[in-house]
C-alpha cells in the first residue's frame, strides 16, 4: 500500500511540474509581447546631420522633426546614421502620404481632386461631402 501512495504522490508532482511549465510559457509570451511594444515605443533616433535634415525637410516642405521620426525606418544600411539619400527617401515617402491626405479620390473614376473640390476634374461627378 505504501508503494501505491508513493506513486500517487509522484503523479501529483508530475502534474505540478506540467502546470509550472504552462505558467512559465504564458509568462514568456507576455514578456515577448511587452518587449515588442517597448521596442516600438523606445526606438532610438539614428544619428544624422541636422543641417542635411533641415535642407531635405525644406526641399519637401516638411517639418524636420516629423521627417526625422518618419526616417527611422529608412536607415537602409543599418549603420545607425541617416545620410542624405536615406533622408530624401523618407521625405519623398512622407510627402507622398501628405499629398494623399490633401486630395480626395473620385468614387467614379478614382481621379485625384483638390480636397475642396465640389466636382471631379476628370468625369464631372459632384461630390456630396
Amino acid at each position: 500500500e505504501d508503494v501505491v501512495e508513493d506513486e500517487d504522490e509522484t503523479e501529483d508532482v508530475v502534474e505540478d511540474e506540467d502546470e509550472t511549465e504552462d505558467a512559465v510559457e504564458e509568462d514568456d509570451d507576455e514578456v515577448e509581447d511587452t518587449e515588442e511594444v517597448v521596442e516600438k515605443e523606445e526606438r532610438p533616433i539614428p544619428r544624422h546631420s541636422r543641417h542635411v535634415l533641415n535642407e531635405v525637410a525644406e526641399e519637401h516642405a516638411l517639418d524636420p522633426d516629423i521627417l526625422l521620426i518618419h526616417a527611422i525606418d529608412f536607415d537602409f544600411d543599418n549603420n545607425g546614421y541617416l545620410n542624405r539619400k536615406e533622408l530624401k527617401a523618407a521625405a519623398e515617402d512622407l510627402a507622398a502620404e501628405k499629398q494623399e491626405e490633401e486630395h480626395k479620390a473620385c468614387p467614379i473614376c478614382d481621379a485625384h481632386n483638390d480636397i475642396d473640390a465640389k466636382e471631379c476634374s476628370d468625369c464631372g461627378h459632384f461630390f456630396t461631402d
